[in-house]
């Protein structure tokens, strides 16, 4: 199960992508994080693949607003909360 716009799994990798570790690996679990927010032992074993990694950073830009997938290390659930915690951020500093 893969993303349409998933570099890492493109037919020809271009650019931070043909560095990443998780190339050949399912990064997209078949099961969600669960309500809590808490990983599932699938995207566990997925992230353990990111840990490593030389881009990580590049991957988690490339997937920061990927509903699917783990991307830099991170689930979908822990891209929202940190989107969430962002925005806000952003709207305290607009009153402030």
């Amino acid at each position: 199960m893969t993303g349409p716009r998933d570099p890492r799994t493109a037919p020809a990798l271009a650019g931070w992508a043909t560095q990443a570790l998780c190339v050949g690996h399912d990064m997209h679990p078949d099961h969600p994080s669960r309500a809590a927010g808490l990983p599932t032992l699938a995207e566990l074993t997925a992230i353990a693949v990111c840990k490593p990694c030389p881009v990580k950073t590049e991957c988690l830009t490339a997937g920061w607003a990927e509903e699917h997938g783990i991307w830099g290390g991170t689930t979908p659930a822990q891209r929202r909360q940190a989107l969430r915690a962002k925005a806000r951020l952003n709207t305290r500093r607009r009153t402030a």
